[in-house]
């Protein structure tokens, strides 16, 4: 698996951003990047309702929508697993909905790093 690094892009609209939690970075050890964005939007999109006539918004993280998704080479992905350790137990995991994606049954995506706190700076 690879490891990917996703965030909203610059060219994002107002509305785009109706559409996520949070603008990233995430890091996403993935067989593909659809399968990290498709983690992504599991942990942070958000249902967005839209007045009559108007077309369904894109999701910041669907294949389509304004988000930069970026394949990281040689890199240790355990390094830079995060981790929220509080009397020896680690509670990053608490803060996602799906730490890991699979398909048939097979692990296809696994959040590596996602924000915990808002001082928090991706590793990468």
């Amino acid at each position: 698996m690879e490891l990917f690094k996703l965030q909203v892009s610059g060219q994002v609209t107002p509305r785009g951003l109706e559409t996520t939690i949070a603008s990233g970075p995430f890091l996403v050890e993935a067989e593909h990047e659809r399968w990290a964005r498709i983690l992504v939007s599991m942990n942070y999109s958000i249902a967005v309702s839209r007045p009559p006539g108007e077309m369904i918004p894109t999701f910041v993280w669907s294949d389509l929508g304004a988000n930069d998704c970026v394949k990281l080479g040689n890199v240790d992905h355990r390094a830079v697993q995060q981790r929220l350790i509080f009397q020896g137990t680690d509670f990053a995991p608490d803060y996602l909905d799906h730490p890991v994606l699979l398909y048939e049954g097979k692990q296809v995506a696994r959040m590596v790093w996602w924000p915990c706190r808002p001082s928090e700076r991706c590793p990468m």
